[in-house]
């Protein structure tokens, strides 16, 4: 790829010429699928950061520098993008074990001195998590 005319399309794409936009897009939205994919392993979440990576990038092409590669700068924010999906499922899923660990016990402890104690710190741990 000629870096050179890669910097001539961001320039003219920060001048706000969509069609060298709509170029970017094209020569590295292989790539950037690629890239998150191999995170995420999930064809529908990918879909979706792959579109929210582009967009994010549009909104902020006026505030790139060109002090790396664009496509490194798509890059980290495609990466970011999707670390923040799987440490939001990450914090969901231990949410969730949480719950249904105070819920497994307020069923076993059906009025247990020792359950009922239990039951009540998993629910401040729950509450604290929360």
């Amino acid at each position: 790829m000629d870096d050179d005319r890669e910097d001539g399309l961001v320039a003219r794409a920060q001048e706000g010429n969509l069609s060298a936009y709509a170029e970017l897009v094209r020569r590295y939205r292989e790539r950037i699928y690629q890239t998150i994919y191999h995170l995420t392993r999930n064809h529908d979440d990918t879909d979706d950061l792959a579109q929210e990576t582009f967009l994010r990038a549009f909104q902020g092409l006026r505030r790139f520098r060109r002090k790396s590669g664009f496509y490194t700068w798509l890059y980290r924010i495609a990466v970011n993008l999707s670390f923040n999906l799987l440490n939001k499922r990450k914090t969901e899923m231990s949410r969730q074990k949480e719950v249904e660990r105070v819920s497994d016990l307020k069923e076993r402890s059906l009025g247990g001195p020792e359950a009922a104690s239990a039951a009540g710190e998993l629910r401040e741990r729950l509450e604290a998590a929360v």
